[in-house]
């Protein structure tokens, strides 16, 4: 026989009726149910394990602290409940215990209340936070172990008495002509000096650029790598220049003297800023050939900053020259090296003595 179904005339036998449909949706909607708990449950266990993990404890001091207050490194549960995820989640104390019962690393006390490291597994080590001065000390420390170390090629007019060019045409016409990026460009109508980075700049290059020179229009310059005296002289007379044009980028622009500040005087002359005497030091390492003899007047510079050196009775004792070489612990290294009388050589820092020399200078200002 017939009778009406509720999706159309069925027989008795292949008829599942308004009652089969039902207890079709109910266990439908209890899957999903159980299937959603599940998901929910695991993500808690996910995040607390996340709160008692390695990676968050040795950076969260507030639970470092709570846990090594117990002796079997117990966590209060109601503190996990107090953390703005767990909040999200809305669950109870019994939910938190029920989440970690299939963890591997967590596990939770008899009563319920406490949760731990699964066997009271030993806490990281903490790594504080650093204080603002710290990160400021950190930062500069960075800043200045990024300073460039510059190549100096000094290039002039070919065939004119002088151009009417500007500093901006020949940065261009660098850029245009090889690539490159001058950090410093000193311009006088008919000569000048180009300054690069020397980690940006390929020798390749250089010879190219000696080579060649550039143009500006009807306008050829010639380019040309500079003697140990020429390089000495530029440092002399446009090292300041050079300092403050390099340092006011990195800075953001160049900054403006107080009308109180004080210069420091260093081996006969004055400075605005250890900055400056630090970019003459760099500068001549960078551009003195290892085993070249230091010659007049950066030999007395040295001298002058070797005062400022830990030891620098005996490193002062019987000097004839300095030079530069290898660093003999450090093979990537170059650093200066004493050369005495009796032909012994000693290497020294030239960094530490500029520190010695800063440290001196902020307790006269005291």
């Amino acid at each position: 026989f017939f009778f009406q179904a509720e999706d159309g005339i069925r027989d008795a036998q292949e008829s599942r009726g308004l009652g089969d449909v039902y207890k079709r949706q109910v266990s439908t909607q209890s899957t999903w149910g159980k299937m959603e708990k599940a998901s929910h449950s695991e993500a808690l266990q996910k995040q607390i394990e996340y709160y008692l993990s390695d990676k968050n404890l040795e950076r969260d001091e507030y639970f470092h602290s709570e846990i090594s207050k117990n002796e079997e490194g117990w966590l209060p549960i109601k503190l996990l409940l107090n953390c703005n995820k767990v909040k999200a989640m809305n669950v109870s104390e019994a939910d938190i215990v029920n989440s970690v019962k299939a963890s591997t690393q967590i596990e939770a006390n008899a009563d319920g209340t406490c949760v731990r490291r699964t066997g009271n597994k030993a806490l990281p080590g903490l790594i504080k936070k650093k204080h603002k001065q710290e990160e400021e000390k950190e930062e500069q420390a960075n800043s200045d172990s990024k300073k460039v170390e510059p190549v100096i090629l000094a290039y002039k007019l070919k065939d004119k008495a002088e151009s009417g060019l500007n500093w901006q045409k020949i940065k261009e016409a660098i850029h245009e002509t090889f690539d490159q990026e001058p950090i410093y460009i000193r311009f006088n109508k008919k000569e000048g000096h180009l300054g690069f980075d020397k980690a940006n700049i390929s020798e390749e290059n250089i010879t190219n650029m000696a080579t060649n020179g550039f143009s500006i229009g009807e306008e050829h310059f010639e380019i040309y790598q500079m003697s140990a005296e020429e390089a000495t002289t530029f440092w002399q007379q446009h090292g300041n220049h050079y300092s403050s044009c390099v340092d006011g980028k990195k800075n953001g622009g160049k900054k403006k003297r107080s009308k109180d500040q004080k210069f420091i005087e260093f081996n006969h002359k004055k400075y605005e800023d250890v900055g400056k005497i630090k970019t003459l030091i760099k500068a001549l390492l960078a551009r003195t050939p290892n085993g070249t003899i230091v010659k007049e007047p950066d030999h007395s510079m040295l001298v002058e900053l070797l005062k400022y050196h830990d030891k620098a009775e005996s490193k002062m004792a019987a000097i004839q020259s300095f030079t530069v070489d290898i660093h003999p612990s450090y093979k990537n290294t170059r650093c200066f090296f004493v050369i005495r009388e009796d032909g012994a050589r000693e290497d020294f820092s030239a960094l530490k003595c500029l520190q010695n020399l800063e440290k001196k200078l902020e307790e006269q200002s005291k």
